[in-house]
């Protein structure tokens, strides 16, 4: 087929081929960063926080946070890396006040984690509780 008599349908044609691409991927990055929210607070909830599960909340509310900004801006008329580009700013703005609060008592991995194990062991029980952590593949030392 002779592109060169069609010029403008091949090139409509691609631009709407890239629309349609850049929608999907953006609605998958959704989709994925929904999903490690959801596995790491049903983990939290079964067998409470531990610093890395804070910080992997953390990580996982920045993705989802910026992959729907992505999905929106990508979705939008006009300017999507624009769109792209505010969602980065308040993305990073957000992060740092976070990590900022982490470094304070306020919001401090380690607090959080010993009050979630303390009441995990308060509401279930010592024994109930090291039996949940065997199975979790924890080791606990009782001594």
């Amino acid at each position: 087929m002779d592109h060169g008599a069609l010029p403008g349908i091949v090139v409509i044609s691609a631009w709407l081929a890239l629309r349609r691409w850049r929608s999907s991927v953006a609605a998958t990055a959704v989709i994925v960063s929904l999903t490690a929210l959801c596995a790491l607070t049903m983990r939290s909830s079964h067998y409470g926080l531990t610093v890395g599960r804070v910080w992997g909340l953390v990580v996982a509310g920045a993705a989802l946070w910026c992959s729907v900004g992505y999905s929106l801006a990508a979705l939008g008329k006009g300017a999507w890396l624009g769109g792209m580009a505010r969602v980065n700013v308040l993305a990073a703005l957000t992060l740092i006040v976070v990590i900022a609060a982490a470094l304070t008592p306020v919001l401090s991995p380690y607090r959080l984690a010993a009050d979630s194990q303390f009441r995990m062991v308060r509401d279930k029980g010592l024994a109930a509780f090291l039996a949940d952590a065997k199975k979790a593949g924890v080791t606990v030392k009782t001594d």
